[in-house]
């Protein structure tokens, strides 16, 4: 070390501490060498630390190495707190607030606001570091001796910290450590880098493709609207602004299309979809949390984006978007009907939003990304003064002054700075307001849908269900058996090697087929056209009660295209209530009264025609061959079996539970998955609950166990598995 600095001593000190942890973990006595240790230290540091050191070490009661780096990492932390300090010292009023890094790095900007920004550290100019041409002419060796003049963090050129601490999750795009690239050895700009910076924007633009390093020094921003409408009284008090909008076809997530309103603005940098055209979409939603900068500084958050298609009603142009989801992107265009007869001399032109002279809703912004994509052709007529039509993709657009008959014209601009009172009323309602779980996605519509109407039941009442397959399961599901095989043959060496393992083993296998919830399948049998094996193992559960060994049949297996069974399932819904829910609602009773279903998921039978996909290879003896066995119930380990089971309940209470008043609503709304969770007011209440359980269950073929109850009066009669408890 040549200068302290905070940099340089925290370089020093992490590369000794790694490569002593590494001796450490190879199992070398590190704490024998602390003076060899100490000494080759000192050796690294300046002659002004060195000299602290010395100082502080005839005051200390064991100057060994572990005690100069603890002094080390104390004058780190005060030399950072020097250096910043120093900082914030100039101009202490004028330095701009530090933004929370957001969790999404695309920016966009509809408006001339300014956003703050820091100075540049090389040229003064207000940009920053990464972005400014004198830095970027620089070569390595200068940018490094700049950032380290300046106290920067190599990784995002902040001041705050250093690359050890510093919390950006972005590092170099060329090998991946904690440095800038522009810190790179060897990088040369490429003209993607050079690009200058736009100038008076909300904020600087990163590609959310390139996840660039700047995700520290830049912040996303939008506008609210991307334009504004608005009369000018002074040049003409009868006219009023016809933005460019267009109709175009949007596509849902079922693959159909719908007509929509847009609105094309190259002074936005993103796509923008109204909250009601997104949830008619049903559109899948990724969470972000982005602040929006609107007009007047006007700020709000945006926390979902979704992405689907748009087309041409002219033309088979189609194009992939990326939007931010807005509950409303502007007010409703407010236009003067327009008396199209004495300029529109073309009749046969297409234009692209036939309503462009009405008041209309906009539900869409097409950013700047595509605009001139739109427009590519730059065709323009000029059917009256003021007026013009340009040719797009979409069709003719019409844009210009429009004069009407009127004198005046409300202004309006794009912008909902505050809402009414009333309205943030109703949102602190719907904030306070427990969500429903019944706005199911498309596919747990469908899963829905196919349990509906394929379940059965027994002449015993026992359920019969069809396992809910994705469209395109042929072609994602393999060949499995030569990775069931092989995986059996490991299972059964350990067993050989556990002999108390092997006995459990044995005896839950026994058990299954017994119950008949699998049967051997002969060699004879004609083999389906579609068949899947799942290899299974063994899971060790010392705490339960009843069954200290379960067998597990791994659904999520890889077959030989890559996808596994439970890829090709579709997995359902929820259909029970929250466990936080349950757990308040069971509080509330002074009688306490608890259960579980035995075996629930083999309780739900599996139709024929989905048991040749629940094939395993299983023998007793090692000696002889492996046998096929299909399972013939629900079983654990594949996706929609909870779906399946819980959904089961449901039905049953359905089915039956009219006869119940007491049973039916405790088997709909007190079951968490197999697990029965309530109570009642008085102990009476409690029995006739108890009872009416076990008998409405029954119809089903399901069997209810352990209760447990804070009464002891509730119990009688349960002879077995009963456990009273002081809740």
């Amino acid at each position: 070390m040549k200068k302290e600095t905070a940099a340089a001593l925290h370089s020093v000190v992490d590369e000794f501490e790694r490569h002593t942890n590494t001796l450490r973990q190879l199992g070398e006595p590190i704490d024998a060498w602390s003076t060899m240790l100490e000494h080759l230290l000192c050796l690294r540091l300046d002659d002004g630390t060195l000299k602290a050191w010395e100082d502080f070490a005839t005051t200390a009661e064991n100057p060994d190495y572990n005690c100069l780096i603890e002094f080390l990492q104390r004058r780190i932390r005060v030399l950072e707190s020097m250096s910043v300090n120093q900082q914030s010292q100039p101009a202490l009023s004028q330095q701009p607030p530090l933004f929370r890094k957001p969790s999404f790095y695309k920016t966009v900007s509809h408006t001339a606001a300014e956003s703050p920004q820091r100075k540049c550290y090389s040229c003064d100019q207000h940009h920053p570091l990464f972005q400014c041409p004198r830095f970027d002419k620089m070569s390595i060796s200068d940018r490094l001796n700049l950032v380290n003049n300046q106290y920067l963090c190599h990784n995002c050129f902040r001041r705050d910290h250093i690359a050890r601490n510093c919390q950006s999750k972005f590092s170099c795009r060329h090998c991946k450590k904690r440095h800038h690239s522009l810190l790179h050895p060897g990088y040369h700009p490429t003209d993607a880098d050079q690009q200058p910076s736009t100038s008076r924007t909300a904020a600087y633009t990163v590609k959310s493709n390139e996840r660039r390093d700047t995700a520290a020094t830049s912040h996303r921003s939008t506008t609210n609207a991307s334009t504004v409408q608005i009369s000018n009284p002074s040049q003409s008090s009868n006219a009023s602004i016809l933005l460019s909008t267009v109709v175009l076809m949007i596509i849902d997530a079922n693959a159909k299309a719908h007509p929509a309103r847009a609105l094309l603005d190259n002074g936005s940098q993103s796509n923008i979809i109204s909250e009601r055209l997104c949830q008619l979409l049903r559109l899948e939603r990724n969470k972000i949390n982005i602040p929006v900068f609107g007009v007047g500084e006007a700020i709000s958050n945006i926390k979902h984006s979704v992405w689907t298609t748009i087309r041409s009603r002219k033309c088979n142009f189609e194009i992939g978007l990326d939007f931010l989801v807005m509950p409303r992107i502007t007010i409703d265009l407010t236009v003067v009907s327009t008396f199209t007869d004495n300029w529109c001399a073309s009749s046969n032109l297409f234009l692209a939003d036939p309503t462009f002279n009405k008041t209309g809703a906009i539900d869409i912004l097409l950013g700047a990304e595509h605009f001139f994509t739109f427009v590519n052709s730059g065709t323009r007529i000029e059917q009256a003064p003021n007026l013009i039509f340009i040719d797009s993709v979409f069709g003719w657009i019409v844009t210009g002054r429009n004069h009407s008959p009127l004198k005046s014209h409300p202004v309006a601009c794009h912008l909902t700075l505050s809402d009414p009172l009333h309205k943030a009323l109703e949102r602190f309602w719907h904030i306070e307001e427990i969500e429903s779980r019944l706005n199911y996605s498309v596919e747990e519509q469908q899963c829905e849908s196919h349990y509906v109407s394929h379940h059965s039941r027994t002449p015993e009442g026992r359920y019969i269900v069809r396992l809910p397959r994705h469209s395109n399961f042929d072609q994602m599901l393999g060949e499995s058996k030569s990775t069931a095989l092989r995986r059996f043959l490991c299972l059964e060496k350990r067993l050989c090697r556990e002999p108390m393992l092997k006995d459990h083993y044995h005896s839950f296998m026994s058990e299954y087929l017994s119950l008949g919830h699998m049967r051997l399948v002969s060699a004879s049998e004609h083999e389906p056209h579609q068949t899947h094996y799942l290899p299974h193992h063994a899971v060790l559960k010392e705490a339960s009660t009843t069954t200290k060994v379960r067998v597990v049949f791994d659904g999520s297996a890889k077959t030989s295209t890559g996808h596994s069974l439970n890829d090709a399932l579709q997995v359902g819904p929820i259909v029970q209530d929250e466990l936080l829910t349950l757990i308040l609602r069971f509080r509330k009773y002074p009688i306490a009264l608890v259960a579980d279903i035995a075996k629930m998921y083999r309780q739900v039978m599996l139709h024929p025609k989905d048991t040749p996909l629940q094939r395993i290879l299983w023998r007793f003896n090692p000696n002889e061959p492996v046998s096929t066995f299909e399972l013939q119930t629900v079983t654990y380990g594949l996706a929609p079996s909870s779906y399946l089971a819980t959904r089961t309940l449901q039905q049953l209470a359905t089915d039956e539970g009219d006869c119940y008043p007491l049973g039916g609503p405790a088997l709909r709304k007190g079951f968490y998955v197999d697990d029965y969770i309530g109570g009642a007011d008085t102990t009476e209440e409690a029995i006739q609950t108890r009872n009416e359980l076990d008998e409405l269950l029954s119809k089903g073929g399901f069997e209810l166990r352990k209760w447990t109850s804070n009464s002891l009066t509730v119990l009688e009669g349960q002879i077995k598995n009963w456990y009273p408890t002081d809740v």
